[in-house]
């Protein structure tokens, strides 16, 4: 074998019955185990090495007029997926549609919005939050929600997650979090955490901030840079 060495490279098998239907837009780790979503209701699981759980279930199929249709195959294609446990998810997709998943069976619940959702967190404090079109938020759990901050911005949240005892929000243009029921921007980070705005993930108490512009994480106390390209640019230029 010539090259670079062996390629690790696992495709998650397409099928009707899943794993996959269609392209995966997201992944998330839930309770150990990662979960990937996308087109086509797809859902499953990484059980293990190349071991994916097809998570589909009842959910529909589709007919091919349908995925030819714009609106429809954008209400199949989920864009994010959490949980409380196994047994106690939430998937987001098109305009207002909202799942929730037992383990054995998935049901669409009622929303009170069409706008384009984005994005979805099982926090700590118990609630469902649901990050929609122009930063909007919606919080509830099961049959009850409601908005709790109507955006205005051009970009949707693009991963809401929960840390330090707080909800956390993400898009190329900055950081929020939610107390008190408001949403507010994060005002007193460093110039230089601050560009690394883009996507969040936490766990194990860390909270990782990643972005086209460097990379950045929050231990529960406070901010560490990991890098920052203008600094490694002008790093560059001097030496």
């Amino acid at each position: 074998m010539s090259g670079g060495g062996k390629k690790d490279r696992e495709e998650i098998p397409i099928a009707k019955e899943g794993p996959r239907r269609g392209a995966i837009r997201r992944t998330r780790m839930i309770q150990g185990m990662a979960y990937a979503v996308g087109a086509g209701h797809s859902v499953c699981r990484r059980r293990g090495p190349k071991d994916w759980e097809s998570l589909c279930l009842n959910l529909p199929l589709g007919t091919p007029a349908e995925h030819d249709d714009v609106k429809k195959s954008e209400d199949m294609a989920f864009k994010d997926i959490d949980g409380f446990s196994h047994e106690d998810l939430y998937l987001v997709a098109g305009r207002g549609v909202v799942w929730h998943g037992n383990g054995k069976a998935w049901r669409r619940i009622p929303f009170p919005s069409n706008m384009l959702l984005e994005s979805v967190c099982c926090a700590g404090d118990g609630y469902v939050y649901i990050g929609a079109q122009s930063g909007t938020l919606f919080r509830g759990r099961a049959d009850h929600w409601e908005m709790i901050h109507r955006g205005d911005m051009s970009l949707p949240f693009k991963d809401i997650v929960w840390h330090a005892d707080r909800l956390w929000c993400t898009s190329d243009y900055g950081l929020w979090t939610v107390g008190q029921n408001k949403l507010k921007a994060v005002e007193d980070l460093p110039s230089e955490i601050k560009v690394c705005a883009g996507n969040l993930s936490a766990a194990d108490g860390v909270m990782l901030m990643g972005g086209a512009h460097g990379a950045a994480f929050h231990d529960g106390q406070k901010w560490r840079l990991i890098f920052n390209q203008y600094q490694m640019e002008k790093s560059l230029e001097q030496s």
